[in-house]
């Protein structure tokens, strides 16, 4: 997701908690609601693990488009040599996980940003 905030654009990185309607019927049964506490908790872990004084450069080029199977709209990006965009998600999955415990979410292993969702065909 791209959100606009503070006079700039912001990509996800990682997802803790999923809409359990877009999970499959072995995750769902997994799949535990994040409470308040929790939320402050993980806000509190990625605030302290990667909010630092120093800027974090993240370098993504735009690939192309895709429609997945989930009827998702996505723009895919690839990343830069040094894969910094990968380094940035591990480390806001591993503190995410270390503050609230497993994560609600499928793996997401491209680069990309969700521009919509068909729900369902028009009859």
């Amino acid at each position: 997701n791209l959100v606009f905030w503070g006079g700039a654009w912001h990509a996800t990185v990682c997802i803790f908690s999923e809409n359990p309607t877009l999970l499959g019927e072995d995750e769902r049964s997994v799949w535990h609601s994040i409470d308040e506490d929790k939320v402050h908790m993980l806000r509190t872990a990625l605030e302290e693990g990667l909010c630092t004084d120093h800027e974090l450069e993240v370098v993504v080029t735009l690939h192309g488009f895709r429609v997945c199977a989930d009827g998702g709209l996505i723009a895919v990006f690839v990343e830069d040599a040094a894969q910094s965009f990968t380094a940035l998600r591990a480390s806001a999955k591993e503190l995410g996980t270390r503050a609230i415990g497993p994560l609600n979410s499928r793996p997401k292993k491209l680069i990309h940003v969700t521009l919509g969702r068909i729900l369902e065909l028009p009859s």
